[in-house]
Order: C-alpha cells, then sequence, then structure tokens
C-alpha cells in the first residue's frame, strides 16, 4: 500500500517499495524514469534513471505543490 499516490499523469514513471533502506520503520521507494524517443533513422532510444525516495524524503515533496494532502504531483520533480 502506498501512502503517496502519484499525479499529474506523467507516462514512462513506474514507482517501486525497495525495503525500509534507512531503517526508520517506513518503507522506501524507487522511481524509474523512463524517457523514449525515435532517432531521425527510425531507431527507437531510451534513458533510465532510478532515483531512491526514503519516506521522509516523500514527506518533504509532498509539500511541493503547496499543499499537504498526501499526494505526490510528480509532473513538478523535473521540466517538461
Amino acid at each position: 500500500n502506498i501512502p503517496f499516490p502519484l499525479t499529474g499523469g506523467v507516462p514512462g514513471v513506474q514507482l517501486d517499495c525497495s525495503g525500509d533502506l534507512d531503517r526508520d520503520g517506513y518503507t522506501d521507494y524507487s522511481f524509474s524514469l523512463v524517457q523514449q524517443r525515435t532517432s531521425t533513422d527510425g531507431r527507437i532510444q531510451r534513458r533510465t534513471n532510478v532515483v531512491f525516495l526514503m519516506y521522509s524524503d516523500l514527506v518533504l515533496l509532498d509539500d511541493v505543490d503547496g499543499t499537504k494532502d498526501y499526494q505526490l504531483d510528480v509532473s513538478r520533480l523535473w521540466n517538461n
């Protein structure tokens, strides 16, 4: 059960549980961010970034959009 649902409708984002990496008693998470484009010669190019987030980071990120509603708007984490 993920306490912070993803909002923002960003394609190529996956959230996974990573266990309790910092041993604070809360589950920590990883975001997998996949970017894909087609090159001029028709080949598909992909780039994947993995970001580990501790539960305490999620609490701070919840306030990025100005509300503490236990939802993360991941579209605000990077520029489109």
